[in-house]
């Protein structure tokens, strides 16, 4: 959260002394423009990343409470089915985890091997 806020910070600071050299001088350089569009990329990003951390612990959250409630019932199976489920959801989200890591790896690598 606070790498968000700091690029957001940045990016509101930037704007406004684009905005004042515009006015000054009455053009935009195109190197500004790129550069605040790749600190709103990030930002996107980084966003997405806290968004989807949020979604997956509500989903776990849910999750855990039909278990309990169905342990409480005395209703076995039915715990037994959510908490495979359960399972499953954890194995498939840190199987994305895994393949979204790699490919970053991979786009790196090959950026290297592109550029060198």
């Amino acid at each position: 959260m606070r790498s968000r806020e700091g690029l957001l910070r940045y990016c509101s600071n930037n704007l406004n002394q684009y905005a004042k050299r515009a006015n000054e001088t009455g053009s935009v350089y195109t190197e500004d423009i790129k550069d605040l569009q790749n600190r709103q990329n990030e930002i996107r990003e980084i966003t997405k990343e806290i968004l989807s951390a949020m979604v997956v612990g509500l989903l776990y959250l849910v999750l855990v409470v039909c278990i309990v409630m169905l342990l409480f019932q005395h209703v076995w199976i039915y715990a037994a089915l959510v908490f495979g489920f359960a399972v499953l959801v954890f194995r498939a989200v840190m199987f994305a985890e895994m393949i979204s890591l790699g490919l970053e790896a991979l786009t790196g690598k090959l950026l290297q091997f592109i550029f060198s």
